[in-house]
C-alpha cells in the first residue's frame, strides 16, 4: 500500500514524501522556462500522467515553472519535457540559474 503525504500550506504544497511499504521516497524538482502562452498546455500534459508530477508556476509573466517529479518518473518527465523541448520554447534551468532570479528552490517547509 502507498499514499502521499503532502507538506505545505493552503494551496502551495511544496514537497511530497511518498511512503511505500515502509520505504520513504522524495519527490525530485525540475525548473523550466517556457513562453508563457504554453504553461498551461504543459500542466495538462504532465499531469495528464497520473501520479507522474505536479507543476507549480512560479512566475508567470516570465514563464517559470517547477515540475515536482514523482519517485521513479524523472526519465519519463525528462523525455517529456526533451519532447516538447523541440517544439516549443521549453528550456531547463537548473537550481542556481532560478536562485539567481530570486526564487526559492527549496521543497520542504523549514
Amino acid at each position: 500500500m502507498s499514499f502521499w503525504q503532502i507538506y505545505g500550506t493552503g494551496s502551495k504544497h511544496r514537497f511530497f514524501k511518498v511512503f511505500i511499504q515502509g520505504e520513504v521516497l522524495e519527490t525530485e524538482a525540475l525548473f523550466f522556462w517556457m513562453n508563457r502562452s504554453e504553461i498551461g498546455f504543459f500542466r495538462f500534459l504532465l499531469e495528464a500522467y497520473e501520479g507522474m508530477g505536479a507543476v507549480t508556476t512560479l512566475d508567470r509573466e516570465r514563464g517559470l515553472v517547477m515540475v515536482r517529479v514523482a519517485p521513479g518518473c524523472l526519465a519519463l518527465v525528462e523525455e517529456v519535457a526533451a519532447a516538447l523541448g523541440d517544439g516549443a520554447s521549453l528550456v531547463p534551468l537548473s537550481r542556481a540559474e532560478v536562485e539567481k532570479m530570486g526564487f526559492s528552490t527549496q521543497l520542504c517547509l523549514g
